[in-house]
């Protein structure tokens, strides 16, 4: 005979990301509404972008100017050479020409990364969904000077698929179901409680338990305990009081008894029968 323990408990996101300004400025554009479903990459929010464009090009700029004077120090260096061989020419002209090659295309260098740390600032301007999921309402408008001092939050984005639901069994419940289970990974069954005399259509979740705390709350001397669900049409939203089924065994064993054996008195019914377990 399958044993199921239930649980009451709470759904909550399997994952919360917070969408943060990595760069200062006006805050122009605002590209979602608030509670949309988001793709990863999807464009969320605008900041200015004229400085940090204006920064870009004068480092690519500075590129250009340095390999300018690396070709004409290159040139210098070619035209010398053979002078210096034919003593048209003295040696130490050369040796300021050689080094001065060296020191430009070291000064290239140090301009490349320049331009790549204002590329990156400026692709910050551009404020991406770094996951997919549901969004939250938006922590600024459009106008406000976000990211000076520090990185300012714009919204969270909550991934919802798969959904976690945590329960606290007690720590006698805990240890049951840890010697009695049929299986490693316990299944688990999510419903939701219908207090609206069925004018809502309420399906169940399945799903597996995945993780079991180490410790007992000293307070409360209970264990916590987490269900993850699927939850494809994201319709199970964060939050929602469940109750959680965790299957535990289909190999119980009872011994059945006639109801009228069953006595019962101010502590409870009683008999003389083993229970299962």
């Amino acid at each position: 005979m399958p044993i199921w323990f239930e649980h009451t408990g709470k759904t909550e996101a399997s994952q919360r990301i917070e969408v943060r300004a990595r760069v200062s400025g006006v805050l122009e554009g605002i590209h979602f509404e608030d509670g949309d479903l988001v793709e990863k990459g999807q464009k969320l929010f605008t900041i200015e972008k004229a400085g940090y464009q204006a920064t870009l090009d004068q480092a690519l700029a500075m590129v250009e100017q340095h390999r300018a004077n690396l070709k004409l120090a290159v040139s210098d260096v070619e035209r010398y050479k053979p002078l210096v061989q034919k003593d048209l020419a003295p040696q130490a002209t050369l040796d300021q020409y050689i080094p001065k090659a060296g020191e430009l295309r070291a000064r290239i260098k140090s301009a490349q990364a320049v331009v790549r740390e204002a590329e990156l600032k400026l692709s910050y301007t551009e404020v991406l969904a770094p996951k997919t999921g549901r969004v939250g309402r938006r922590q600024v408008d459009t106008g406000n000077i976000v990211g000076y001092g520090e990185q300012t939050l714009l919204t969270t984005i909550i991934s919802d698929d798969p959904m976690y639901a945590y329960f606290n069994p007690s720590e006698e419940e805990f240890q049951i179901m840890r010697q009695k289970k049929s299986v490693d990974v316990m299944p688990a069954r999510i419903l939701l409680p219908d207090n609206r005399g069925h004018l809502i259509q309420r399906e169940s979740y399945a799903g597996k338990v995945d993780f079991g705390d180490n410790r007992v709350d000293r307070m409360t001397g209970t264990i916590t305990m987490r269900a993850i669900v699927s939850n494809a049409e994201h319709d199970l939203l964060e939050g929602t009081f469940v109750y959680v089924h965790v299957f535990i065994t289909n190999k119980a064993h009872f011994t059945m008894v006639p109801p009228g054996i069953v006595m019962e008195d101010q502590q409870g019914k009683t008999d003389k029968c083993e229970t299962w377990f």
